[in-house]
C-alpha cells in the first residue's frame, strides 16, 4: 500500500535503530508528510523525511511542519526536531524565519548543520544554519510527549 512505501527504509549508522516514515497524506501542491517511528517509539505525524543521524547513532535530527503547517502560503513553516536516543529525550528548534524547509545535513558532537531551503517561482534558495544544541534546555522525555509536541522555544 502507498502508506507503507517508506517503511523500514532507513537504519541508524550503527544499525541499532530502524526508522519508519509512514506516508500519511499530501498537502496542496504534492508536499507529503509522514508519521515517524524509531524502533518502538512513535513521534507522531507532520514529519518530512529530511533527516540525519550522528555517526554513533545517539542523535537524530529531522524536519517537521509546525502547528500551522496547513495554513502557510507560499512556503511551509518547519522546525528541526533533535532526538537524543541515548537519553530518550527530544527538543525542537525553529529558525528566526521559520518559513521553508529546515533540512539537517550533518550532526557532529552537539552541533547540527542545516540548510534552510525556500522554493519560489524564481527558484530554490538555501541558507546554511549551524545549531549548537549542547546548552539547550527543556528537553522532553519520549514517554511524556503529547502527539502534537512543539513548545515555544527560546532557540538558545
Amino acid at each position: 500500500a502507498e502508506r507503507e512505501r517508506w517503511k523500514n527504509q532507513f537504519k541508524s549508522p550503527t544499525g541499532k535503530y530502524v526508522i519508519d516514515f509512514i506516508n500519511m497524506e499530501e498537502l496542496r501542491m504534492g508536499v507529503a508528510y509522514y508519521e515517524l517511528t524509531i524502533n518502538d517509539y512513535n513521534f507522531g505525524t507532520r514529519f518530512v523525511p529530511h533527516s540525519v543521524w550522528s555517526a554513533d547513532s545517539r542523535f537524530f535530527a529531522v524536519c517537521r511542519y509546525v502547528d500551522n503547517w496547513r495554513l502557510i502560503v507560499p512556503d511551509p513553516h518547519t522546525e528541526l526536531v533533535i532526538i537524543d536516543m541515548e537519553n530518550q529525550v527530544m527538543r525542537t528548534f525553529q529558525a528566526e524565519d521559520a518559513s521553508g524547509f529546515l533540512i539537517p545535513v550533518m550532526i557532529n558532537n552537539n552541533t547540527v548543520w542545516c540548510e534552510q531551503t525556500h522554493f519560489s517561482l524564481e527558484g530554490k534558495t538555501e541558507k546554511p544554519i549551524t545549531i549548537d544544541f549542547s546548552n539547550f534546555q527543556n528537553w522532553v522525555a519520549f514517554a511524556t510527549l503529547p502527539s502534537d509536541y512543539s513548545p515555544n522555544q527560546d532557540n538558545s
